[in-house]
């Protein structure tokens, strides 16, 4: 049996470019990262002829969900403030997640979300953003 490896996820990175195309370039200071699980949709292709009393259902589409994340708002840094644009204008973006194992997540994506500033008098300004998963995503362990 073999024992399960655990990372803290402190150096875990993710960078974009536009449109797939170039050099990544690190979104900084990112606290918290997290993604949702990929899946399949089906359709149910189940009839009332259809022999025994199973469904027979029949994949249709794969989503391979969002990535999101929350970090320090520095306005002063064009890699956290162009994602703002990114998202109004719908540009497609190229992603790469590396995780502090050097396994990698590379893909296609569009910003979906883009929250900044947010304050509490108590603490250090944030920001937080979602991507959408746009086509395949390729996981490199």
């Amino acid at each position: 049996m073999a024992n399960p490896v655990g990372y803290q996820g402190r150096g875990t990175v993710i960078a974009f470019n536009v449109g797939g195309v170039g050099a990544y370039t690190a979104l900084p200071q990112l606290q918290k990262f997290d993604k949702t699980n990929a899946k399949v949709d089906f359709d149910d292709a189940t009839c009332l002829d259809s022999p025994g009393v199973n469904k027979f259902p029949i994949p249709t589409v794969v989503d391979n969900g969002k990535w999101s994340g929350e970090g320090v708002f520095d306005p002063q840094n064009v890699n956290i403030t162009n994602l703002l644009g990114y998202m109004q204008s719908m540009t497609q973006l190229g992603f790469k997640v590396t995780l502090v194992d050097g396994s990698t997540f590379v893909g296609l994506c569009y910003v979906e979300s883009f929250g900044a500033a947010k304050i509490d008098r108590y603490k250090v300004n944030m920001f937080d953003f979602s991507i959408n998963v746009f086509g395949v995503e390729v996981l490199t362990p």
